[in-house]
């Protein structure tokens, strides 16, 4: 059995002035890739399930599939959640604690235009239906350029913020950029993150490294018949 774990950015029309469109996919495309999902018979599960799956103390439904967010858009509350909540699907969204309510001011202006993220209020409206926050750092560094009492401050902080707002705890990681290295996983370990995601394409399977999982980044111009191929065959 493998397991899929889709991640998207933002939910909503591109921005005219945004240079990056990859990070977008309409709400239109959205809705029609949960629906098939939903038609398919797609169970979506958390990351604390999937990791009891992975150390071998639960079994998962057999069209288990896992949707993530990356940098917690305001849009994600706007156009995601209401569809989420049409098809009963839950998702975790990974949030950069310092920009919470803010703007996306960690993104260099060569890429994009900055972006309004999610606010605590909307956070914890989504967190009571069901949709899980984890930490994405706090200010979106590129972690293995730091030192490492500088990358323990960003995994610790962003932690102990999602925790303290949200009364739960925050055990998974969403590397910044898709970055990471050998010494970014140990300091991982050390305090205390139980799994981490990575941005390589691919599908998880029981003995994957934990501090690497895969995931299938989602693209509007994918289309519906590429996003079906990648989640039932190309990487099966």
């Amino acid at each position: 059995m493998k397991v899929p774990i889709l991640f998207y950015h933002k939910i909503s029309q591109p921005n005219p002035k945004a240079k990056v469109s990859a990070l977008y996919v309409t709400p239109y495309n959205f809705r029609r890739q949960m629906r098939y999902l939903k038609w398919r018979g797609y169970k979506t599960i958390s990351l604390y399930e999937l990791l009891n799956w992975l150390d071998g103390t639960k079994k998962l439904p057999s069209k288990s599939i896992i949707l993530t967010f990356d940098d917690g858009y305001e849009d994600n509350y706007t156009y995601a959640f209401p569809i989420l909540k049409e098809f009963r699907f839950s998702a975790t969204i990974f949030l950069i604690t310092k920009d919470i309510g803010g703007l996306s001011g960690w993104i260099n202006s060569e890429e994009t235009i900055k972006e309004p993220l999610l606010s605590w209020d909307k956070i914890k409206e989504m967190a009571n239906y069901g949709i899980d926050f984890q930490p994405h750092t706090h200010t979106h560094p590129s972690l293995p350029k730091l030192d490492k009492e500088k990358i323990k401050k960003e995994l610790v902080i962003s932690r102990e913020i999602i925790e303290k707002q949200l009364g739960k705890k925050a055990d998974f990681l969403c590397y910044p950029y898709g970055h990471f290295n050998s010494g970014v996983q140990q300091i991982l370990k050390e305090v205390g993150y139980k799994c981490a995601l990575t941005t390589k394409r691919g599908i998880v399977k029981q003995n994957d490294n934990l501090y690497a999982l895969n995931r299938i980044g989602i693209k509007d111009t994918h289309g519906l018949f590429r996003f079906i191929r990648y989640v039932e065959f190309k990487y099966r």
